[in-house]
């Protein structure tokens, strides 16, 4: 898994934080089913960063980083019955950590 650790200042007290970063292909019924702005909603919630892009082949590719735990929720949220649409089948790897990317886009 590739992490990096960063330092925050939570008022006065130091936390230590794994940052983590995964891409996820979901496949299935997930496009013009407002999958994308829904997932940057729930990523948007649990504080990530990234991105859902449709792909060409039908597919959404959703790229995130964050703590682990952040990361993890929207993995698993993203296999959850909960997401608009269906998704057949959710491929997931680990990513390099980027540079702070400002938000979670949609495109």
């Amino acid at each position: 898994m590739s992490a990096e650790h960063h330092t925050h200042d939570t008022g006065g007290q130091q936390t230590d934080a794994a940052v983590t970063a995964a891409e996820a292909m979901a496949h299935g019924m997930v496009q013009g089913v407002g999958f994308r702005y829904r997932t940057r909603e729930r990523a948007e919630a649990l504080g990530v960063e990234g991105s859902a892009v449709n792909l060409p082949d039908g597919s959404v590719c959703v790229t995130v980083q964050g703590s682990a735990d952040a990361v993890a929720a929207l993995i698993d949220w993203l296999r959850s019955p909960r997401t608009p649409g269906r998704v057949e089948r959710l491929d997931v790897r680990q990513i390099e950590v980027r540079g702070d990317r400002g938000g979670f886009e949609v495109g």
